[in-house]
Formats: structure tokens, sequence, C-alpha cells
């Protein structure tokens, strides 16, 4: 009777009121995407995306459920001296929150992206795949406009048009959570004005 009594406690959890899913204890918490991440994901801003998203659930303390490190509890617990498994309540509560994250996951990407997780069944699982997916895009996307900017000079362009060309290329960058300094966009814009304005270019 021990050893089987042992053998059945070894695959279950000893119910206990220090078993918390986290420091938020039996509260859910419900995300506002619309409200709370002010951009949607696409596929051009991701760095800045997942900034504001991870920042947010470090905030609420849930964001070990995104990177693994708060799993779910067992789904049977032995309570007491009883031999007898019963339904963990921990187990639905980890459940129940996870999947409002999953919710406000989908709620905070485009259409576009939206597929790619439809199927994750855990917060996790999204997270690792938009993770996979973007992380490598999004470095080859900043090398590439910045490639392009440097490439970027006034030419036949008027100052106007010159400068919203500039502004676009930055903008985007800044957008995908790789923003250029002051400076250094001054310094490109002033060194690819040409010889029209190299006096003015100097002087500043």
């Amino acid at each position: 009777m021990a050893e089987e009594f042992s053998s059945s406690f070894a695959n279950h959890v000893v119910l206990t009121t220090g078993n918390n899913l986290s420091s938020q204890s039996n509260t859910l918490i419900s995300i506002n995407a619309a409200t709370q991440m002010p951009f949607k994901l696409s596929k051009m801003n991701y760095a800045s995306w997942r900034a504001q998203f991870t920042n947010l659930l470090f905030g609420y303390d849930l964001f070990g459920f995104l990177d693994g490190t708060t799993p779910c509890p067992p789904e049977t617990i032995l309570q007491f001296d009883s031999t007898t498994p019963i339904s963990n309540p921990k187990c639905k509560l980890w459940k129940r929150q996870d999947r409002l994250i999953v919710h406000a996951i989908l709620a905070s990407v485009t259409w576009v992206v939206a597929p790619l997780i439809s199927s994750a069944t855990t917060s996790h699982e999204a997270w690792q795949k938009l993770e996979t997916t973007f992380a490598n895009q999004s470095q080859t996307i900043m090398l590439s406009l910045r490639n392009i900017l440097m490439k970027t000079t006034k030419g036949s362009q008027s100052i106007v048009e010159y400068m919203q060309t500039v502004k676009i290329i930055t903008d985007n960058l800044a957008l995908m959570g790789y923003p250029l300094i002051e400076d250094e966009i001054i310094l490109h814009v002033l060194n690819w004005l040409g010889n029209d304005f190299k006096e003015i270019s100097a002087a500043i």
C-alpha cells in the first residue's frame, strides 16, 4: 500500500496554498490590445512591436508565459492524504490566462501575420513562431534599408523630394526598432546634397 501511494504521489503534485501560477495568484488579467498597444505587428516593425508587448507582459508579471518559464501546472493533484487524484484548479487557471495572452497576441498583429499563429495552442508557441519568422527577417530588412540610405543622393531630385526619400527610409528604420541618431541623418543629408550646396553643407 505504501509503495502504491508513493508511486501515485510521484505522478502528481500535492495541493498547497502556496502553489500559485504567478504572483497574480488567482486573478486573471485581460489585455486590451487596442488601447494598450498602439501599433500592430507587420512585416516592418517586429522589433518595436516585440518591445511593446514584452514590456506590457513584464509589467503584469506574465512574461513567463511567453518565454516558457511559467509552465502549465499538472492537470491532476493529490489532496492531503488522499490517493485519488483530483483536477488541479491551478492548471485550469493557467490555461485560461494563457488563452487570454494568445488572444492579445492575435489582436495585436495585422491580418497578414495572423495566419502564422492561428493554430498555436499556447502563447509560448505563438511567440516562438513569430520569433522564428521575423527575427532574422527584421535584421535583413534593416540592413537593406541602411544600404539604400547610403546610396540615396539628391541627384536630379528637388530638395523636398530628396528630404522626403530620406525621411521615408529613416522612419521605416525607426518603426522597425533601429532608429538613426539625428546627427547621423543630418550628416548623410549634407554629404549627398551635391556640389550646388557644398558651401552651405560645409558651413553647417
